[in-house]
């Protein structure tokens, strides 16, 4: 757990955990997490995922690349959106574009909401694509939007552009 710090920003995007004790959100406020490396605000701040426990009332970066829980986190270089939450904190969903979360590039193209689906487990620091292709390893177009986790968190929705990819799955 992390200790929050001064910080100014909008925050949007709340998502609330099905046992309502944690909370997900999007801001730009760059002082929220203590030893956070965020990118550059030029001059806007980009927008990051954090996810809030009411009950040890701890803030946590979780649009970061993957290393330890408790070491510096390195942010999304080019922001997060669109966080999701199963029953706990057990899992984070969300939409970026960074190309510093994970070790494989996805082609671009829809809209500036549009990315990959990035799932992370806050207590591990694990982060993986949740948009791939039926191989379970080829990285789908990065053009997904609005993900949604089921209470357990083993199904995880999202809207996409990719279609095509797709079709002979159906």
């Amino acid at each position: 757990s992390t200790v929050a710090g001064a910080g100014t920003g909008d925050s949007h995007s709340p998502a609330v955990s099905g046992a309502g004790l944690f909370v997900a959100f999007v801001s730009t406020a760059p002082g929220l997490v203590a030893h956070s490396l965020l990118p550059p605000c030029t001059p806007e701040c980009l927008g990051q995922v954090y996810l809030y426990g009411r009950a040890d009332q701890s803030l946590r970066l979780v649009s970061r690349a993957s290393g330890a829980p408790d070491a510096p986190a390195l942010a999304a270089d080019a922001g997060a959106s669109q966080p999701a939450l199963g029953y706990s904190d057990g899992e984070v969903v969300f939409v970026s574009r960074s190309s510093n979360l994970l070790p494989t590039r996805s082609d671009g193209g829809g809209t500036a909401d549009d990315g990959d689906i990035v799932r992370v487990v806050p207590a591990t620091g694990e982060v993986q694509r949740v948009s791939v292709l039926a191989d379970g390893v080829t990285p789908a177009p990065a053009v997904n939007s609005h993900p949604q986790v089921s209470a357990i968190g083993r199904v995880v929705v999202f809207d996409t552009l990719a279609g095509g990819v797709f079709a002979d799955l159906l």
